[in-house]
């Protein structure tokens, strides 16, 4: 073989494994790794649209609207165009243009954009409840603004705006945890309920967010719908029909008129259903669903008056003479105090253990029965009502009533209050280091014992039917996708150890509180209704007192029991009670009226 010849094999045979190496690549490629670069191209292709799905309606007892959903327009940033997040010129001329064009600080988008809170497949939303102005400016440039779409969401609306919105909640962005949580049933971007019956019912409100295949160019951008069949249509949450009446609602709120903080509930002597529940300050939860800034939302946080906490479950206070109902219960239940006692004279003090303990009236009331004591809130008389009854009997009744324990009402964040017993005090002050004179300010509701509004109108709840106890709740029906609807069942709680007639000695006292000439709730009267209250003035070391009311009504056949506090209000009879007046007056009117 010549030299030319070998070095032509040698070329053949280079060219032969060159050829071979290439076919072998080609092999692995299109056959062995197929499946692996068919799925790398197919989500590169492939992307998941989410279709938002409408909450549930949110209705008062007969049928009005207090939360619905209305078609809006929000402005997303499409997060399957992120990869232009790591290019400056993309930040400059996207980013910074639409912030400028929507007046939103474009740091913030940024950081929403790299934080991941949102998963891979998800957006951004910029503007949510976008106007039509801004609507229309950034469709004017949406060409220069690769990323940004235009996309029509649903938006949670409150009728009835900051009345309701203790009761009712608002929404915010769901978190990555509780996407994660989710699952599939709802996607990036969605609102959940926080705080209110937006909260506790979300899992009923919310449904099951659709989506659908989109096929995307090799810029990210949309170029049509991929098979159909795959798309889940969003399915529409339920409807929730609350036991609360609309008007009754209005009017406890307007009937607080200037009082800046506060709170009212009044329970439905039938159902143990809440018919109206308002907390002072309120804020509009309309602006959660059009997208609360954060200079927004920190003001909220920061507000010293604390417009987001709903006092009517979460606010705690000393109840003042209002205990002296549970003082007289235990007293009775427990046999230590008769229903003629008089346990000596009122002279406006009480000297014991080295201190001069004072009666709200200076002058005294002088010799007074248990009706009459409760009548006049004789402070002296319910001094010596403690040291009779003792600290163990009170705690054992006032919790019987429902003090010092969660109603178990279906709104987060209840809160339990306080019943001190001997083990509170031992803790606090070391085992028998209290002293007796503690139990003075415990029978007349001052010291340590916290209640809030919901448990005082739980106590009026159950001398009102003498004894018995209606678990309270907001929901009364759920309307579900199907046609169903679904009702709540109505739950007893009888008040263990003590008799009926015992009530009835409490409730011919409360009645004496409001319609006796010397009773301190007058003006709770309301005409043709008999009332039965308790007015209470709590001692508050940071300020003016509390002024609390409670009550139920009619006297012999009760539908309602309400509890009315006003912080720093000073007197219950002067400031609580009116209030009360026209809670109670405006619902018996619309009784005969065949409303309620």
């Amino acid at each position: 073989m010549t030299e030319r010849e070998s070095k032509g094999r040698v070329l053949e045979l280079v060219t032969v494994v060159a050829f071979a190496l290439l076919a072998l690549r080609v092999l692995t490629f299109q056959v062995l790794q197929s499946p692996r670069y068919k799925q790398l191209s197919d989500e590169n292709r492939v992307r998941i649209d989410v279709l938002q799905s409408p909450r549930g309606d949110i209705c008062d007892r007969n049928g009005r609207v207090l939360a619905n959903s209305l078609p809006s327009f929000n402005i997303v940033l499409d997060a399957f165009e992120r990869s232009y997040l790591r290019k400056e010129a993309f930040v400059e001329s996207t980013i910074v243009s639409v912030g400028r064009l929507l007046g939103v600080n474009e740091d913030s988008i940024l950081s929403e954009a790299m934080s991941g809170k949102s998963a891979s497949y998800g957006r951004i939303v910029v503007r949510r409840g976008a106007s039509l102005n801004e609507i229309s400016v950034v469709e004017e440039r949406l060409s220069e603004l690769p990323g940004v779409e235009i996309d029509v969401a649903p938006v949670r609306h409150y009728t009835l705006g900051d009345t309701t919105c203790h009761l009712l909640g608002y929404l915010g962005e769901v978190s990555a945890d509780e996407l994660e949580e989710a699952g599939t049933e709802i996607g990036p971007g969605s609102l959940v309920g926080r705080g209110g019956v937006e909260m506790e019912y979300d899992h009923l409100l919310r449904g099951r967010d659709g989506a659908r295949l989109v096929e995307v160019d090799a810029l990210g951008r949309r170029v049509g719908l991929l098979d159909k069949s795959l798309a889940r249509t969003p399915r529409r949450g339920s409807t929730l029909v609350l036991t609360v009446d609309r008007d009754l609602q209005r009017v406890a709120e307007s009937a607080f008129g200037d009082w800046e903080r506060g709170a009212v509930v009044v329970l439905d002597l039938k159902t143990g259903g809440v018919l109206a529940l308002v907390s002072r300050p309120a804020f509009d939860p309309n602006l959660f669903s059009s997208g609360l800034s954060l200079g927004e939302w920190r003001k909220l946080l920061l507000d010293r008056r604390k417009p987001l906490l709903n006092r009517s479950i979460q606010g705690t206070y000393p109840p003042g003479s209002v205990f002296k109902l549970v003082s007289t219960i235990s007293g009775l239940a427990s046999g230590t105090l008769r229903e003629d006692a008089t346990l000596g004279s009122c002279s406006g003090k009480f000297p014991y253990g080295g201190r001069v303990f004072k009666c709200w009236s200076e002058n005294g009331h002088g010799s007074l029965n248990l009706h009459d004591a409760i009548v006049q809130s004789c402070d002296v008389f319910f001094y010596r009502v403690g040291l009779k009854v003792g600290l163990d009997r009170i705690s054992k009744y006032a919790k019987e009533v429902g003090l010092g324990e969660k109603a178990d009402i279906d709104l987060p964040g209840e809160r339990r209050g306080l019943i001190p017993d001997k083990r509170f005090y031992d803790k606090k002050f070391g085992p028998g280091k209290w002293a007796r004179g503690l139990l003075l300010n415990l029978a007349i509701g001052q010291g340590e014992i916290l209640a809030t509004p919901l448990q005082l109108a739980i106590l009026a709840e159950a001398v009102a039917l003498r004894g018995v106890v209606l678990k309270p709740h907001v929901l009364q029906a759920i309307r579900v996708q199907d046609g169903r609807t679904i009702y709540t069942k109505l739950e007893k709680i009888e008040v263990k150890g003590v008799d009926r007639s015992l009530f009835e000695t409490v409730a011919s006292a409360m009645e004496g509180v409001v319609e006796g000439p010397s009773g301190t709730g007058s003006r709770a009267r309301v005409q043709s209704v008999v009332i039965c209250g308790k007015t209470g003035t709590a001692q508050n070391p940071f300020g003016e007192d509390h002024a609390i009311f409670v009550a139920f009504a009619p006297a012999e056949t009760p539908e309602i029991a309400l509890c009315v506090i006003v912080e720093n209000g000073g007197h219950g009879g002067t400031v609580a009670a009116p209030i009360a007046q026209k809670i109670m007056d405006h619902y018996f009117r619309a009784f005969d009226r065949g409303g309620i």
